[in-house]
């Protein structure tokens, strides 16, 4: 298991002391930390704005092994009340104090991540012909079977029958909620806890999303759909009262945004696109993928999101972005332009003695380019 830097952590809780005064000024900002059983800590200004810094510090590093943001503030709030002068630390010294809260907070950050199963509600899905697979996303209408595991699960796990009742009260409203019935993306997360689970699920999901409408755009005579997260917006009709100056009138009609839902299995399967899913796959699953596979997958996805973008500029500008990160993989800026040109030409199998051909890539893609970063 990876352990986290806490030197910052420990510096922090070194510098509070049992008995200085926190007095409550309602114009600081200070922080309140509560614990049941345990009392209240008040941190005054300075000790609040350093909180926030080890805080911010220690979700960044946690996020990686599987931690969400509650989870790591509750976590360093402990070590706060562990490391003063509180109930259960009486007649230990100080630096015994601060040695078992630094322990104990890296005691917790090392917590094994376990298996979460995710379903994320994805729009613009027809579902007629689920389930499907692309990469770790298993597109799948839930219902009954779903909520049958969910049952399940709960009937088994080591809970008091009071709270198993309520657990399985609170799943039975499922066939309620908006999700009941609905394409949903099913994927299998290691995380550490709930929060860093559906954060990750939801950015899979969503990435596996933009990928799968990369694929999409490649398929002839489809109807224009797309997939998204329901939070993302969906397709709107718009009315536009027209009067002209010949006295007529006319209530135009238009429809924005995905025209019919997708039919993911069967767009997937179409003999068009066959060589380019089985590429994807590879890229998707791969556990380990090399930077090569890193860049080309990150290059779809923005291209997935071009294809999507309702306002040219933003359309243009993603694909922008896509050709960058195929042609310009590397994080210096220098010579952007310069590097660009001779990259494209390459890829085209063109050189230099066309660059005063009008309209050639040799010519025009760095204005692409400036004109993204002037977008920007």
């Amino acid at each position: 298991m990876q352990r986290i830097d806490l030197r910052n952590a420990e510096r922090f809780l070194g510098r509070l002391r049992d008995n200085e005064p926190r007095t409550l000024d309602p114009d600081s900002d200070f922080r309140l930390l509560i614990r049941e059983g345990r009392g209240s800590v008040m941190l005054n200004a300075s000790e609040a704005a350093e909180y926030g810094r080890v805080l911010s510090e220690l979700e960044e590093k946690a996020e990686r092994l599987g931690f969400g943001r509650h989870s790591v503030d509750l976590f360093l709030g402990d070590a706060v009340f562990d490391v003063l002068q509180i109930s259960g630390q009486a007649g230990l010294e100080f630096p015994q104090r601060l040695n078992r809260a630094v322990s104990g907070l890296g005691a917790r950050l090392r917590i094994a991540p376990l298996r979460h199963l995710c379903y994320v509600q994805v729009a613009g899905l027809s579902g007629s012909d689920l389930p499907g697979i692309l990469g770790r996303v298993r597109f799948v209408t839930f219902g009954e079977s779903h909520l049958r595991r969910f049952r399940n699960a709960m009937r088994t796990h080591e809970v008091s029958d009071q709270q198993k009742d309520l657990r399985l009260t609170e799943i039975r409203k499922l066939r309620k909620s908006r999700i009941w019935g609905q394409p949903c993306g099913e994927v299998v997360i290691a995380a550490a806890d709930y929060e860093a689970a559906v954060q990750q699920a939801r950015r899979v999901v969503r990435d596996t999303a933009d990928v799968a409408n990369f694929v999409l755009g490649n398929v002839p005579f489809l109807p224009p759909g797309w997939l998204f997260l329901p939070e993302e917006g969906s397709a709107t009709r718009d009315l536009v009262p027209v009067l002209r100056s010949d006295s007529s009138a006319q209530l135009a009609h238009s429809r924005r945004g995905p025209i019919a839902p997708v039919d993911l299995v069967v767009a997937l399967r179409h003999r068009s696109v066959r060589a380019l899913v089985r590429r994807i796959q590879d890229l998707l699953k791969n556990a380990r993928p090399s930077k090569l596979d890193q860049t080309l997958l990150a290059a779809v996805q923005w291209a997935g999101r071009a294809s999507r973008a309702s306002v040219r500029e933003e359309a243009f500008l993603l694909s922008a972005i896509a050709l960058e990160c195929v042609m310009l993989p590397e994080s210096s800026s220098s010579d952007v332009s310069y590097r660009l040109r001779i990259r494209t030409a390459h890829l085209l199998g063109r050189d230099g003695e066309y660059s005063d051909v009008p309209g050639h890539p040799f010519r025009s893609k760095p204005a692409t380019y400036s004109g993204r970063k002037a977008a920007g």
